[in-house]
């Protein structure tokens, strides 16, 4: 993509940036939860549920179809990206699935898709592995009518975005954004769910390509993000964050290019060359390692990329950016 600069203007530091944007590649094969997944490049989707019999009899008979209790009127879904998106809803779906470890809402379980929002689904995959109770109780439903609630923070104040369970489908009835990843037979949905509540928010799809993961932390937790000065982020600072129960997210450099002429950058390293590392993208910290002497990071591509283990001065020298938020 030839996009930069982003839509949500500074970082936490009032110095400007530009925004990330890498978007998955288009992949096949859905990848299962797992401690340390293989590569794979692909992902899968089983196609979609049969509208509601209730509904569809109400219609036949003249009337429409109420829910119980409060009644409000269908939420509409926001503007997709693409013109060739459909919405619909995906079969065997499931808010949260439980793994082996018994966490419902996993960081494993986040997967971009086909949309320019990594600072998003880096933000939902950092809080997922520093409190993932925050992100069960964000997400609510679904009510009697099959919709959803996601409660979003916004300056000390709660914003409650119901959606319908109906997604972004591409051509083949794929999710065309956030991915459904399974576990246990079940496409879980709460990271998409959390996205199309996002962007409901936010104006539709459009508005939510390029962004900053200091802020969309912000928004889930409620609590201020801050920026780290990479240069000089030691892993023991980064051990004692993930401890305290801050959720670490980290920006690549852009790589620079004028005329055709790819620039002297901070993408010239060893981790961008072979393929490690995406410039201008969002990764988040899953673990760091003060013995050895290494931090592990996640692409929220999905279950299916691998640990991505660097040196200390590698971390610093690799990423242009990093951005830590309290969730406890």
């Amino acid at each position: 993509m030839s996009f930069k600069i982003g839509n949500e203007g500074s970082r936490v530091t009032q110095t400007t940036r530009k925004e990330t944007e890498a978007v998955r590649p288009e992949v096949k094969k859905q990848e299962v939860r797992e401690t340390k997944p293989e590569w794979a490049s692909g992902r899968s989707q089983d196609g979609m549920l049969p509208p509601s019999r209730r509904e569809q009899f109400a219609a036949a008979l003249g009337q429409t179809f109420q829910a119980s209790g409060a009644e409000t009127p269908k939420t509409k879904d926001p503007k997709a990206l693409d013109t060739n998106v459909t919405y619909g809803p995906v079969k065997n779906g499931s808010v949260f699935e439980a793994g082996t470890d018994g966490t419902k809402a996993h960081w494993n379980d986040v997967q971009q898709g086909q949309i320019g929002d990594c600072y998003l689904m880096t933000s939902m995959g950092a809080i997922a592995r520093a409190n993932p109770a925050l992100i069960e109780n964000m997400v609510k439903g679904p009510d009697a009518s099959g919709n959803y609630t996601v409660t979003f923070q916004d300056k000390g104040k709660p914003v409650n975005i119901t959606v319908t369970p109906d997604l972004p489908l591409n051509a083949s009835g794929d999710p065309a954004y956030a991915g459904t990843p399974q576990e246990g037979g079940k496409a879980e949905l709460w990271p998409a769910l959390v996205e199309k509540a996002y962007a409901q928010w936010k104006g539709g799809y459009p508005e939510i390509v390029h962004g900053n993961s200091a802020k969309a932390m912000e928004a889930i937790t409620g609590k201020k993000s801050s920026s780290l000065d990479v240069d000089s982020t030691t892993l023991a600072d980064l051990d004692k964050r993930m401890k305290a129960g801050e959720a670490l997210t980290a920006g690549t450099h852009d790589d620079l290019k004028i005329l055709g002429f790819d620039l002297p950058d901070g993408t010239d390293g060893a981790r961008y060359k072979d393929g490690t590392l995406v410039a201008d993208h969002e990764y988040f910290i899953t673990g760091v390692d003060t013995k050895a002497g290494t931090v592990t990071l996640r692409n929220p591509w999905g279950a299916g990329t691998p640990d991505i283990v660097l040196t200390e001065k590698e971390f610093q020298e690799s990423f242009q950016y990093a951005n830590s938020n309290p969730t406890k």
